[in-house]
C-alpha cells in the first residue's frame, strides 16, 4: 500500500484493513479522478452518519501535476453526507 501520511490514522486503518483482507496491497487506495456524479445506489448509517454509496462517470485520473484522460468508465463512490442521523 502507498504509505498516505496526510491522512488521518483511521482512514489509512481502514485502507490497511481492506488490503491486508484482499492479500493485496493495491486492492484499496485513494486515487485523484474527474468524474460527474451520477444516481445514489445505496444509504447506511455507521455510527449515526449517514453515507451513500454513489454511482459516478470517470474521465480522467490524476497524480496533482498532470491528468490522463480515459474512455468514459462508471465506477462507485461512498459520500459521507453532513450531518447526524438520530
Amino acid at each position: 500500500m502507498t504509505t498516505h501520511t496526510a491522512l488521518p490514522k483511521d482512514v489509512r486503518g481502514a485502507l490497511q484493513t481492506v488490503n491486508d483482507e484482499a492479500q493485496n496491497a493495491a486492492a484499496c487506495n485513494l486515487a485523484l479522478f474527474m468524474f460527474a456524479p451520477g444516481k445514489p445506489i445505496a444509504e447506511l448509517t455507521i455510527k449515526g452518519r449517514l453515507m451513500s454509496l454513489v454511482e459516478i462517470t470517470v474521465y480522467a485520473f490524476g497524480n496533482q501535476r498532470i491528468w490522463q484522460k480515459v474512455p468514459a468508465m462508471t465506477r462507485y463512490t461512498v459520500v459521507v453526507e453532513k450531518g447526524v442521523v438520530i
